[in-house]
Order: C-alpha cells, then structure tokens, then sequence
C-alpha cells in the first residue's frame, strides 16, 4: 500500500486502471488517459501545495534540531515536481504515483515512492537534486544512489517497472 502524503484521502493511483504494453511498462488504455490527465493535474496542484506549505517549517520544526525549509529548496522542488508531471503526461503510456513529501534535516525537500519492492527518493536541495532508488535491503547490490542530471524519466520508467525486471 503507498504511503499517503495526503491523510484521508485515497490514493490517485489505486483509482486508474493500469494495462501492460509490450515493454514491460504499465499502459493506461486510452479512454482512462483522457479522463486521467485532469486527475493528474489536480493531485498535482495539492502535492505542490504541500511542498510549498514546507516554507512554514522554521527551525527545529521536528523538535531534533533539524534546519527550515530552504527556501531555494522549496522553489526547485516545485519545478522539478511540475516538470516530471509533464514527462509523465507527455509520455501517455506512464502512471503518476503521489509522492511522501517531507523535508530532511537540512532543510531540503524530500519526494519518496514505493512500488512493491522498489522505492525511489529525490533530495532536492539547494543546488543540487540527489537519488537513491532500491530494490530491496542489500545497500551494495540492491541500491543506486546520485545525482539527478538531466530528468526524471529514467527513473520513473525504472521505478513503474515489475520488481522481477
């Protein structure tokens, strides 16, 4: 079950319907993606909300001393939220799965995804955007971990994959 950054609310993609194509990737069918898109957009908007809403955490905002938000971090977290939207949406045949959005004890933004077995974590600072994506608990054959140079659509296509792949 993914972790819901929203409370109360369920989550977008246990609504959509997934298919599978000949790659391996979840398809959406056509007439879901016509209706999926604006589901999309709106779930978006709330989970942007929400990264912005971090500007509110001041200092020591997790009682353990932990830095506000970044400012900087909050602003790069949006475009990069809003620009792996579009790729997604560009890409008709890929799910958009609502991140856990939280903030780390620096003060840079946090998205984490589950899918089975895998989990994919962006740390979005002020300069730079970092990635740990694994596939299980062994950190030196079931884990990659860098910086994010370039998109996110790797990734994502990575991520949407069957665990066995």
């Amino acid at each position: 079950m993914m972790y819901q950054a929203i409370q109360n609310r369920p989550s977008l993609s246990s609504t959509v319907r997934l298919f599978s194509n000949p790659d391996g990737y979840p398809k959406l069918d056509q007439l879901v993606c016509d209706a999926y898109r604006p589901l999309v957009r709106a779930n978006a908007s709330q989970v942007r909300d929400i990264v912005r809403g971090l500007k509110n955490r001041g200092w020591n905002w997790d009682e353990r001393g932990s830095a506000a938000g970044s400012p900087l971090a909050i602003d790069r977290a949006v475009v990069l939220l809003d620009a792996h939207v579009f790729q997604v949406l560009g890409a008709r045949n890929l799910a958009w799965n609502e991140p856990h959005v939280s903030l780390n004890e620096d003060g840079d933004v946090v998205f984490e995804w589950w899918n089975g077995e895998k989990k994919l974590t962006l740390y979005v600072g002020e300069k730079v955007t970092e990635y740990l994506s694994s596939w299980g608990p062994d950190i030196d054959q079931q884990m990659y971990a860098g910086e994010l140079n370039g998109n996110l659509l790797q990734l994502w296509q990575w991520f949407l994959l069957p665990a066995e792949q």
